[in-house]
């Protein structure tokens, strides 16, 4: 009975990550990178990666649980549909959908997802990329950054 409740609560901890996505294919695959810092894809010591396959548009991973908050990124065969620097906790539950183009967390500890996702939309619609070694630029840049700072408080204010 011990041993029951003990492999209980560790399972409890675990993180797992799903979705339907109506992008995926059966040959596809999905790897989930956990990032100790950040999404530093050049620190390869400090990341761990996972694999899981696709059964026909759906897909789940567990995660054995990270022991301190940490980024993911999660990598689909479509490089256009990648998600990065989301931060995964012990428990998290996440179901992911998609709609209009925009990503869609369900689930234990969802909403931080999709404040996220929300606030790095806000962060790209105001602030798009452009050359930052073109000095010329540079005012329209601190305008962007600005302009985008505005757009997420706006956002956190909803």
């Amino acid at each position: 009975m011990l041993a029951a409740c003990l492999l209980a609560a560790a399972a409890k901890e675990n993180v797992t990550i799903s979705g339907q996505l109506a992008f995926l294919e059966g040959t596809d695959s999905v790897r989930i990178t956990i990032f100790k810092y950040y999404c530093f894809a050049s620190v390869q010591k400090f990341t761990k990666i996972y694999s899981g396959k696709i059964n026909g548009d759906q897909f789940k991973v567990n995660l054995p649980a990270p022991d301190r908050p940490s980024f993911i990124y999660i990598n689909f065969s479509r490089l256009d549909k990648n998600i990065s620097g989301l931060l995964i906790e012990p428990g998290d539950d996440i179901f992911i959908t998609e709609k209009e183009g925009r990503y869609i967390f369900t689930g234990q500890h969802a909403a931080k997802y999709n404040v996220a996702m929300g606030l790095d939309s806000t962060y790209r619609r105001y602030h798009p990329l452009i050359d930052e070694n073109d000095p010329s630029l540079a005012a329209r840049q601190y305008f962007n950054t600005d302009s985008a700072t505005r757009g997420e408080l706006s956002y956190l204010e909803r």
